[in-house]
């Protein structure tokens, strides 16, 4: 049991990024301004959003996919369990909750959530190496156009740095040395399941990996669309790890108005707009949103998760 200046002070630890969060999304549309913003959204095709959202879908299937390599549930049970951590992700700092998902695969397997939360998180550490590398590629890609300002090149590191987080944590005994015992059972599962692991797996994480990347830009190219944001598909397959990769910055839910400023420079130093930057990001927020509540049929069938436990979970 956690005491109850523990779960008061967890809840803190996930409302306060989210007032950060909604203060930066505010200031943001002040100074832009909030009719040039909403103006993006006139005249949306309505055809092009849900096409934008059934690509979105596909990443998670192949997300899913993923997941079934080291799970003997079937797929309709793993893809909730996924969506349910997305869902849970967009509402955390960082996308911790993405770590629901362990929690809901080991509950349906009956299994440790320590072992799940240890091969999940190295499957995050995986992506993040996609990621960082996308993300060099994304910065050799907008430098043809525009200087790269260094608030946004910088996002480089943080994919980086969560490897490096789950490295530490999974592969060596700096965490008891840091945690004590009384987390060392925790952390020896974890470890654990990770090394259940093989290479041909991991090979083929990274492999589907780029797959998940394919559908992604496809989203985004299909919301641009929507509000005739003339931007191609290359265009959005190296736009999309820039921004993912600051969305893991964990100073509000998903970056919250970090990743909407960061819009912003972009297409103003391609002469899009401020106002179409922060528009489109805001849109794909909401079309992302909306694919993944279907993963609230999850959490409905796992009740006694906490979201307060996230932030400091209690195995």
């Amino acid at each position: 049991m956690i005491s109850e200046n523990m779960k008061i002070s967890d809840k803190k630890n996930i409302i306060l990024p989210a007032i950060v969060g909604l203060a930066l999304l505010i200031i943001i549309f002040i100074n832009i301004g909030t009719k040039n913003i909403f103006s993006v959204f006139k005249n949306i095709s309505l055809k092009y959003f849900f096409l934008a959202a059934f690509f979105y879908i596909c990443s998670n299937l192949v997300a899913s996919v993923k997941i079934s390599f080291f799970s003997k549930l079937k797929m309709k049970k793993i893809f909730f369990s996924h969506v349910g951590g997305m869902l849970l992700s967009q509402l955390t700092p960082g996308r911790i909750g993405y770590f629901y998902t362990s929690y809901s695969l080991a509950k349906k397997e009956n299994k440790s959530v320590s072992s799940y939360i240890g091969i999940i998180g190295f499957l995050q550490a995986v992506s993040m190496f996609a990621k960082a590398m996308l993300t060099i590629f994304a910065l050799i890609y907008f430098s043809r156009f525009f200087i790269i300002p260094s608030a946004v090149a910088n996002a480089f590191w943080v994919p980086l740095l969560f490897i490096l987080a789950m490295i530490v944590l999974l592969f060596t005994n700096i965490p008891n040395k840091i945690l004590g015992k009384k987390f060392e059972n925790n952390i020896k599962l974890l470890q654990q399941g990770v090394r259940k692991l093989g290479k041909p797996i991991i090979a083929k994480w990274l492999v589907l990996d780029f797959v998940a990347w394919l559908f992604l830009g496809a989203q985004w190219y299909f919301l641009a669309r929507s509000v005739a944001i003339p931007i191609g598909y290359i265009f959005c397959l190296f736009l999309h790890p820039l921004i993912t990769a600051i969305m893991f910055i964990p100073v509000s839910p998903t970056a919250l108005g970090i990743a909407e400023g960061g819009m912003a420079v972009l297409f103003n130093l391609l002469k899009l707009g401020s106002a179409s930057g922060v528009g489109f990001m805001v849109l794909i927020r909401i079309n992302t949103f909306i694919a993944d509540s279907v993963g609230l049929i999850d959490l409905k069938n796992v009740p006694k998760f906490r979201l307060d436990k996230i932030v400091r979970p209690n195995y």
